[in-house]
């Protein structure tokens, strides 16, 4: 059974700059805190046309979904 996690952070993206960014994530088991960072990182990455290398977390929360 999967788990959605909503989240929050400060993102900052080499030679993009730095902005706030929100959204959900669906996990297959329950994810600790480092697999979710890593998760939206390679999501930002996705969007912006750049490496998860380039993408630094900030100020990050989560909470999971009941349901």
């Amino acid at each position: 059974m999967a788990t959605t996690y909503t989240w929050s952070a400060n993102v900052s993206i080499a030679g993009q700059g730095r902005y706030g960014a929100g959204g959900a994530h669906r996990a297959k088991l329950p994810a600790t805190e480092v697999e979710l960072k890593a998760a939206v990182a390679r999501d930002i990455a996705k969007r912006h046309e750049c490496t998860a290398e380039d993408v630094l977390v900030l100020d990050f929360t989560y909470s999971e979904v009941p349901g």
